[in-house]
C-alpha cells in the first residue's frame, strides 16, 4: 500500500456479508510517530438475478418440460424448487445437481398446451437470489382421428360339391392420425354374402349379427400413429 499526500486506499475483497473489522497500524519513521486505529464496516449481501429456461417436447400425448435455472452470472442453481402451472394443474419440481428439472404431463384432451414456470428466489447469508419466471413453447394436441388408410383386396373362384363360389379376402389397415389415444366403431354389411373367417390384431373387437348380416368392428384404445388390422374372408355362390 502506498500513501500519497497522506491519503491511501485499499480494496479488500469480501465474500461474506456482515460486519468487517479493519485494524490499521503505522509503524512510524524518522519523521512520524507510530499510530494505530481500528475500524469496521458493513458488507451487504450480494444481489443476483435468476433466469429460467423452459422447453417442451412431445411423444404421443405426453409432453415433457425441461427447466434450467441459473443466476445472472450464469451459475447453475441446484436443489431449488420451481413451480409449474400446466392446463390448470400446479406441480412443484426440484432442480438436480446440474440445475435442471423435468416433468412429463399427459394430455387427455385436445388443445394447445404450455407451462408457466416460476422461481420464488432465495435468501442466503451472503447472496440474495431474485425471483424469475418463464413460459414454455406451445405444443398442440389433436383429437383422435382413426381412419382406414389402406384396403387390400383379392378374390378367387372355387368349386365345392359341384357348385361354384366367389371367395373374397379384404384386409383393412386402420391408423390413428390424431395424437390422443381413442376408439372407433366401424360397421359393414355382408348382405348377399356369407362371412366365413375373421383375423384381427388384439386391439380390435368384433361382433357379427348373422340375422342382419352386419359386422361391427371396434378399434380399441389406438394410440397416436399406431395401426390396427383386420382381415375378412367372405363368399357368395355364383353358379
Amino acid at each position: 500500500m502506498t500513501v500519497i499526500d497522506g491519503v491511501w486506499s485499499l480494496i479488500i475483497p469480501n465474500t461474506s456479508a456482515g460486519i468487517a473489522n479493519v485494524d490499521i497500524f503505522f509503524s512510524g519513521n524518522s519523521n512520524y510517530n507510530d499510530a494505530a486505529i481500528a475500524a469496521n464496516y458493513t458488507v451487504a449481501a450480494k444481489n443476483l438475478g435468476t433466469k429460467i429456461t423452459i422447453t417442451s417436447t412431445r411423444n404421443g400425448n405426453k409432453i415433457t418440460y425441461k427447466i434450467t435455472l441459473k443466476d445472472s452470472e450464469g451459475n447453475i442453481l441446484a436443489n431449488q424448487t420451481i413451480s409449474l402451472a400446466i392446463a390448470g394443474k400446479n406441480v412443484n419440481v426440484r432442480t438436480n445437481s446440474q440445475g435442471i428439472a423435468q416433468y412429463t404431463f399427459t394430455a387427455t384432451k385436445a388443445g394447445k398446451y404450455y407451462a408457466n414456470a416460476a422461481y420464488n428466489g432465495l435468501n442466503t447469508e451472503n447472496i440474495i437470489y431474485g425471483s424469475s419466471s418463464a413460459k414454455s413453447n406451445t405444443i398442440s394436441i389433436t383429437k383422435t382421428s382413426i381412419k382406414i388408410y389402406l384396403i387390400k383386396v383379392s378374390a378367387k373362384t372355387v368349386k365345392y360339391h359341384g357348385k361354384r363360389y366367389r371367395v373374397y379376402y379384404k384386409t383393412y389397415y386402420i391408423k390413428n392420425y390424431g395424437i390422443l389415444t381413442g376408439s372407433k366403431l366401424f360397421q359393414k354389411s355382408f348382405k348377399g354374402f356369407t362371412l366365413s373367417k375373421i383375423s384381427k390384431t388384439s386391439n380390435i373387437k368384433t361382433n357379427y349379427n348373422k340375422t342382419k348380416k352386419i359386422l361391427k368392428t371396434t378399434v380399441k384404445n389406438l394410440a397416436h400413429a399406431k395401426i390396427a388390422k383386420i382381415k375378412i374372408k367372405f363368399y357368395k355362390r355364383i353358379a
